[in-house]
């Protein structure tokens, strides 16, 4: 928000140039991002980041509010004179029908209104703030609300119809066109202000062109009001309509500063354009939130949240400035009572910050820690995501940082869409899932960088993905792992030949990451994916536990993309591995005893993992069987159908002693005799 440093100085004294005043503001919170000197309107403008829970920070007296509190000033609010109402002013009549989404709304009708220049001094603050001068009565209107952070609307009352003003849902598929030249199909959820036949604005986000004022308006119905923030964000959302009003309504204005900047644009209107007739104001509805709310603090407790005592007189006279209206209740104890501007504040150490940051937190004497600090505070997850990051790219992956919302269009698959969630109001159109995989901003990102010349293309990903729950309950958010190759695994040297990514290399890839993380032996299991080819595609397993999938793309999935070529995918369960614990990594000497090895050509159904072969020969072999290496894999031939080849070289060795020949030959043939009774295998 931008905010004149001249008009400041017409609600609270301050000396000292803008640098000065930037840097108390953004030392108490209120950051100052940008200076802006305006010399031809001979005026300095704040550029100010306002945090969503300070809306009464969206206003020209809210900001000179904070100034008066860090300045030990009084703020002085614009005096108004009450205007009597003409008993010559039509009668208007006002109804309510969706008290949910505006609880409180209140008009008046402004007669014979003469045709007056903006004052020179309101152009320049508006200009100033970043806004273009239209007319008198939109320039008062756009006045008031940088002024009080309160939106108004003024309607041009001669093309209302029926004197009637109806706040109302819209119907379904009702057309409202905007000022801003803009058509839009409205629904049942949206805020519409309406006369008696069409509605005539969008409730708290934007006027209609149909009642707008112009340069000939002479009778205007000033609308002020107060609509629930949820309604107007979720409108404003669908419609991608956004206004100074809507940015206001949208973070809660204040429910009391309503009829008083009401009251504060008719007196500017009676002062410079002299309107014939000024009607009755009308209501509807009550205020929501004036219920007062108070909050008890003590000096005790102020200082134990502190570590340190702040004066007693120092204390009241902060929030006295803040706007909190104080009441001793016993020594050193205050009951507060909140002001309506203020719905940030709802507990007593909320109070203990609006003191600590206006004393100010320079100020907080320095203390060394009374304990040790702790050298290790990441848990044991992080710890792995990060020895993950490390090995993964020490390998050549590159990490992606890509957006959790994606389009339905990357959604192709009937049984991945299923478990998707939606987004009920997406800032963008384009962007309204969120993602149960990574796979299509992955494919997104290979086929960027295949378009632009890239030969290999390895990704990694650490995230969130998103599913809907398989029973009613909250929607599933896990952390993951996600990993894609694509293209040459090795490209082409002295020494070695290019040659494409395959199945194996990304199981190489995460045996190695397992291995490095000091993860216990994973076994792989013939799974099935909806994005996966059903030949080419397993889960890890370990101890019952699935930690991820893996397998190669199915072509529909690549096809969609337009991208030629074959794509590996995993994804690993991040709660899944770290529930495993942390495993010491036991080293050990290097042995200085002979190994000797041993080969075992093994035929079994091709049903039975390689995986579950090695685990029951180390069940078997026990501590002499170091080494287990499958080394040549064989179908077809004098193979028997619906079976494979396997040949394993095994090493054993004892750090103790030297293994004798006979002892290793009946260890060998112990465990080639179990493996035939178990899965009915034969050898070679």
């Amino acid at each position: 928000m931008k905010v004149s440093l001249d008009w400041l100085h017409d609600y609270v004294s301050f000396r000292g140039d803008g640098a000065a005043m930037a840097e108390k503001l953004t030392l108490a919170g209120l950051e100052v991002k940008k200076i802006e000197e305006r010399a031809d309107l001979q005026d300095k403008v704040f550029e100010t980041e306002i945090t969503s829970n300070r809306p009464d920070w969206l206003s020209h007296i809210g900001v000179a509010r904070e100034i008066a509190a860090v300045c030990h000033q009084k703020l002085k609010l614009p005096q108004i004179k009450k205007r009597a109402s003409s008993k010559i002013a039509p009668k208007w009549t006002l109804q309510i029908q969706d008290r949910e989404g505006c609880p409180y709304y209140t008009g008046i009708y402004l007669g014979g209104i003469k045709q007056v220049e903006t004052p020179v001094l309101i152009r320049k603050r508006l200009e100033a703030c970043g806004l273009r001068p239209i007319n008198f009565i939109v320039d008062i209107t756009n006045y008031v609300l940088l002024e009080t952070g309160q939106p108004l609307h003024a309607f041009d009352a001669d093309r209302l119809k029926g004197n009637k003003i109806v706040v109302r849902r819209a119907k379904p598929q009702e057309k409202f066109a905007a000022i801003n030249e803009n058509h839009y199909e409205l629904y049942p959820e949206d805020i519409v202000i309406s006369d008696t036949e069409n509605p005539c604005a969008l409730g708290g986000v934007m006027g209609g062109k149909e009642s707008e004022i112009d340069s000939e308006t002479k009778n205007i119905f000033l609308e002020s009001a107060f609509f629930n923030p949820r309604f107007i964000r979720r409108t404003s959302r669908r419609l991608g309509l956004s206004s100074d009003s809507s940015y206001r309504f949208e973070r809660r204005v204040d429910p009391q500063g309503v009829d008083f900047s009401r009251q504060r644009a008719v007196d500017l209107i009676c002062h410079y354009a002299c309107p014939e007739t000024v009607g009755p104001v009308i209501r509807a509805g009550k205020k929501p939130g004036v219920k007062v709310r108070n909050l008890k603090l003590s000096a005790k407790e102020l200082e134990g949240i502190l570590g340190f005592k702040i004066p007693e007189k120092n204390v009241l006279n902060i929030l006295t400035r803040l706007g909190f209206q104080i009441k001793r209740i016993s020594k050193g104890a205050w009951r507060i009572t909140l002001p309506s501007y203020r719905g940030d504040v709802s507990a007593p150490v909320d109070l203990v910050e609006e003191v600590a940051r206006i004393y100010g937190y320079e100020k907080i004497p320095e203390s060394l820690p009374s304990r040790p600090p702790l050298l290790d505070q990441d848990s044991f997850a992080q710890d792995l995501e990060t020895r993950a990051r490390q090995v993964l790219c020490g390998i050549g992956f590159h990490e992606t940082i890509t957006v959790s919302l994606i389009s339905k269009n990357y959604l192709a698959n009937p049984e991945i869409l299923n478990k998707a969630i939606s987004v009920q109001n997406p800032q963008n159109k384009d962007l309204c899932w969120m993602r149960p995989t990574f796979l299509p901003s992955f494919l997104q990102v290979i086929k960027r960088n295949v378009d632009f010349g890239s030969k290999q293309v390895l990704l990694y990903e650490l995230s969130n993905l998103y599913q809907k729950p398989v029973r009613p309950s909250l929607a599933s958010e896990k952390r993951v792992l996600g990993l894609a190759l694509a293209g040459k695994w090795s490209l082409k040297n002295w020494v070695d030949a290019e040659r494409e990514v395959t199945f194996y290399d990304l199981k190489g890839t995460l045996e190695h990451l397992f291995a490095s993380l000091g993860i216990p032996k994973i076994c792989y299991e013939r799974s099935s994916h909806p994005l996966l080819k059903t030949h080419n595609s397993e889960s890890l397993q370990t101890h019952g536990t699935t930690l991820g999938i893996l397998g190669e793309v199915s072509a529909q999935e690549i096809k969609h993309w337009d991208f030629e070529g074959e794509v590996f995918y995993a994804e690993i369960f991040l709660e899944a591995l770290a529930s495993l614990g942390k495993k010491l990594t036991l080293v050990r000497e290097i042995p200085k005893f002979p190994a000797m090895e041993r080969d075992l050509a093994i035929c079994v159904p091709e049903s039975v993992p390689s995986g579950e072969l090695e685990e029951e020969m180390r069940k078997l072999g026990g501590s002499l069987l170091t080494k287990i290496e499958l080394f040549d894999l064989y179908r077809g031939g004098r193979v028997s159908p619906g079976h494979k080849n396997l040949a394993y070289r095994l090493t054993y060795q004892s750090y103790e002693r030297t293994l004798l020949s006979e002892e290793i030959q009946s260890l060998h043939h112990k465990i080639a005799n179990s493996l035939a009774l178990k899965y009915q295998a034969t050898f070679q």
